[in-house]
């Protein structure tokens, strides 16, 4: 699917796409069509924008909620659209298990860590996953290590 990058942004600034939500470097709009838009609004979030396109494009796990498209100043990323999730027993009651102690010990998530650089405490917080149809996903995943070092805790 392609994506006018020039048309989205002019779209949010009209207010035609509802606002999801926000982070400390991101602001996230619906766009309506199964996709959301994930606009940087500082340094911060351009390198969560980088972060999460780079794993997607290698990750095969089915893990991560799937990057469709980047802008080329990585400043808008278009990646599914999940339905939130209300509490992390969603996630606990997904993968059987029955705290974050459990969770983080799944091959799948420590193998993820490893792989991408993430904080495992970060997949334990339910506000990073949500649904896509039957199957729960990571829908923030910008948030690496090396992003923290460089523009959280100098």
């Amino acid at each position: 699917m392609n994506f006018d990058f020039g048309q989205i942004a002019h779209s949010i600034k009209d207010g035609a796409y509802p606002f999801i939500g926000s982070g400390s470097g991101r602001r996230v709009y619906d766009l309506q069509n199964g996709y959301v838009a994930k606009v940087a609004r500082n340094a911060r979030g351009i390198a969560q924008n980088e972060a999460e396109y780079h794993i997607a494009r290698k990750d095969a796990s089915g893990l991560f909620a799937e990057v469709a498209a980047v802008s080329g100043d990585l400043r808008t990323l278009i990646m599914e659209r999940a339905d939130r999730i209300a509490d992390i027993s969603a996630v606990w009651s997904y993968f059987h298990v029955k705290s974050n102690d459990q969770l983080y010990r799944l091959k799948v998530l420590r193998e993820a860590s490893a792989a991408h650089s993430l904080l495992l405490p970060d997949l334990g917080r339910y506000q990073n996953w949500g649904w896509i149809g039957n199957r729960l996903v990571v829908i923030d995943y910008g948030f690496t290590r090396s992003v923290r070092a460089k523009y959280y805790f100098r």
